[in-house]
């Protein structure tokens, strides 16, 4: 019985850190109206390395480029820098910290305090949770342990 629970913390730990957590974010200001979606991996917890972003600002399309970009992700609090290539136009830098923002680059110099970023809830987290315990009760009952008679 000790093996099954072992084998059954093994998964529930493994399925938790092969997880990309995705995040939706918006600003907008005087001259530039933008969202978008961050794909990221936990490094330690609330420490985010950034594998893909991608969203429209304006109307035109953006995605991240090099690599590096980093997000400190509190509930709904933000802290990050990303580098984006808007499409036909350039590359910016857009830097936030809690609601307020910076945006400097080929589409010139923007700022404001209107920057939302939100987790987006994984969807199907209780149901792997749930078939991994089914999985894990149906071999219990199939396979019973063998019990030693003291003879």
């Amino acid at each position: 019985m000790t093996g099954k629970i072992a084998c059954f913390a093994f998964l529930l730990l493994g399925a938790s850190a092969l997880r990309a957590d995705v995040f939706n974010f918006s600003f907008s200001g005087n001259t530039v109206s933008a969202s978008g979606t961050v794909t990221a991996t936990d490094v330690v917890p609330g420490v985010y390395t950034i594998t893909s972003i991608s969203g429209t600002q304006n109307g035109v399309s953006f995605s991240m480029t090099g690599s590096g970009n980093t997000l400190v992700y509190n509930g709904g609090s933000a802290t990050g820098t990303f580098d984006l290539m808007i499409k036909g136009v350039g590359m910016d830098v857009l830097s936030f910290a809690g609601n307020t923002y910076s945006e400097t680059g080929a589409t010139g110099a923007n700022s404001g305090t209107n920057f939302r970023m939100a987790s987006v809830p994984e969807a199907s987290t209780a149901s792997l949770l749930l078939a991994m315990g089914l999985g894990v009760w149906i071999l219990a009952r199939k396979f019973p342990s063998r019990k030693r008679s003291g003879s």
